[in-house]
């Protein structure tokens, strides 16, 4: 088997600088000299042996990334920006799959830290749950939250009282007084943003926040059409629903046509995340969409900076969404 010492032979040097330029540790070493290493490495084919690199950089060159729902159409392209990112830098990435389930989600942690990955990426179901947090920090590796914000932790999402709030003055725009709120669950800061937006663009509009008309749930389809059921048995005057995502919208978009009503017509509905899409109808949905490609890429950068010892303290990199309106939205009757 080929090891670097046979490299170092034919390059006429040492194997200390034959392990500076593999490991991009070229202080001291001409540029010359690395090119010149680095041809002889390319026309022998060597790769070097993972193990041996660890021990010398002390890394595994791998990243665990912790997703709540890979079948959710929200993720993948998260994913993909993940991985593109630590591709580049020479890492591998273990995917973990959560399916919603936080105890599934902190396993899954202790399992990637008992491998010795270097970071990890994580959707974190539950951003209020500060022991949990604890204990992440407590553990000295480090970490990322994507998607979901904490204190005291670094992380990259969106600003989604900006999106919720776009999204609701949209539909005061269009002529909408009576606006229901399809809220995700409490234990999300995401959605608790969601919810603020949606307040503050009906106070900046002086109408009036009916807490009534502001329906707890998941962010399940069947959340949002039990919600919306009960909106449209209640409430007659209700003419437009902001969803806090988009699978509370398709649920919403359910009720709605269950109940003999038209959308928008009838009613207006706005979703969340930019992800549904339903071609039997030709019908798609107003959204607020995310960048969530360069979401994944930012995650994975901030995370290797900290692998890398640069100093990074609790920041958060927020995103700003995009509202597309499409013909789930309309002027009320």
């Amino acid at each position: 088997m080929m090891t670097i010492k046979d490299v170092a032979e034919k390059a006429k040097v040492s194997t200390a600088t034959v392990s500076r330029v593999i490991n991009n540790k070229t202080e001291g070493i001409t540029e010359e000299m690395r090119r010149h290493v680095q041809k002889v490495i390319d026309e022998m084919g060597y790769t070097p042996s993972g193990l041996a690199r660890g021990m010398v950089t002390k890394k595994t060159y791998t990243i665990g990334l912790v997703i709540q729902n890979i079948c959710n159409p929200f993720f993948p392209k998260m994913v993909s920006g993940v991985e593109s990112i630590a591709y580049k830098n020479g890492y591998m990435v273990l995917l973990c799959n959560t399916d919603e389930n936080i105890e599934r989600e902190k396993n899954y942690v202790s399992i990637l830290r008992e491998k010795r990955v270097d970071g990890i990426i994580i959707t974190v179901s539950n951003g209020k749950d500060k022991e949990y947090i604890s204990n992440l920090t407590a553990g000295n590796i480090p970490f990322v939250f994507l998607d979901e914000i904490a204190e005291d932790v670094n992380c990259v999402c969106v600003d989604n009282e900006s999106g919720a709030y776009k999204a609701t003055t949209h539909l005061i725009e269009l002529g909408h007084k009576n606006i229901a709120c399809l809220s995700g669950p409490d234990t999300s800061i995401t959605n608790l943003q969601r919810v603020k937006g949606y307040r503050k663009a009906l106070e900046e509009a002086n109408l009036p926040i009916r807490e009534e008309l502001i329906l707890k749930g998941t962010y399940k389809a069947d959340s949002g059409f039990k919600n919306t059921e009960n909106i449209l048995n209640r409430y007659n005057d209700v003419t437009a629903i902001f969803c806090a995502n988009d699978f509370n919208a398709l649920g919403a978009y359910e009720a709605a046509m269950a109940h003999g009503k038209k959308v928008p017509e009838d009613i207006s509905i706005v979703g969340f995340d930019d992800i549904l899409d339903i071609p039997a109808n030709n019908f798609a949905f107003t959204s607020v969409s995310q960048p969530t490609y360069e979401m994944g890429q930012e995650a994975a950068k901030m995370l290797i900076d900290i692998i890398d010892k640069k100093e990074l303290k609790d920041e958060v990199v927020s995103f700003q969404p995009n509202l597309i309106v499409r013909d789930s939205t309309s002027t009320p009757k």
